[in-house]
């Protein structure tokens, strides 16, 4: 227990904008604050960051890891097209915790690629996350910073010793997680229906009151 509190308290894997900055330009990994929880992240464009992000995650071979921007103006370059129709969405949805499923730009690392050529992208509601993304000049990776199958960490104490420590720390910000319901996934369709891919902290009905109709809830993304 003690060494665990060690890992976790140890100030040299506590991290300001500028080194966690310096850290993902290297390549490495980096655990940073949401408005749900903690997120472990890399340069979303770096196709050896996220190959080894994946490895340290354990996640299955086939499911993308979600992705965080600083502002909609950084899916340029990662999403290959934005229907206009999501205009209105994006601007009364983001920031929050409202993951879109968009047509994946080309080039983009295979571990953030669905199989349907999808990325699943939002802008958080967490200024320390936007702050991050803006100051690296691209999308994160945005998986909670937890092994496969271990539950999401809200506060520092709970992170995972094990993905800590294979990382080049946490950012620190004054803001902590709010914890609660992870982000809603959707995809969102030309004539304004929706497919719900993961409930969380965006409810469908207020969804359905910026004029969407559910058409199915989905396969998780």
């Amino acid at each position: 227990m003690r060494m665990v509190a060690n890992i976790l308290m140890d100030e040299s894997k506590s991290l300001n904008q500028t080194q966690a900055v310096a850290a993902l330009r290297r390549g490495d990994l980096v655990i940073y604050p949401t408005e749900t929880f903690y997120a472990l992240g890399c340069d979303a464009r770096n196709p050896a960051a996220v190959a080894r992000l994946l490895a340290v995650k354990g996640r299955e071979p086939g499911k993308p890891l979600p992705l965080v921007a600083g502002e909609a103006a950084q899916l340029v370059g990662i999403a290959a097209d934005v229907s206009s129709h999501l205009s209105e969405i994006i601007e009364q949805c983001w920031p929050g915790p409202l993951t879109l499923c968009l047509p994946a730009a080309p080039g983009l690392p295979v571990g953030v690629v669905s199989e349907a050529g999808e990325i699943a992208v939002r802008v958080p509601g967490h200024a320390g996350a936007r702050g991050l993304a803006l100051a690296l000049g691209g999308p994160l990776v945005s998986t909670s910073a937890n092994l496969a199958g271990e539950p999401p960490a809200s506060c520092r104490a709970k992170l995972s010793p094990a993905v800590v420590c294979r990382t080049a720390g946490v950012l620190e910000d004054e803001t902590p997680p709010g914890g609660g319901a992870p982000s809603t996934i959707v995809r969102i369709f030309d004539d304004n229906t929706f497919e719900c891919l993961r409930k969380g902290a965006v409810t469908c009905t207020k969804l359905e009151a910026l004029g969407l109709s559910l058409r199915r809830v989905g396969q998780k993304f």
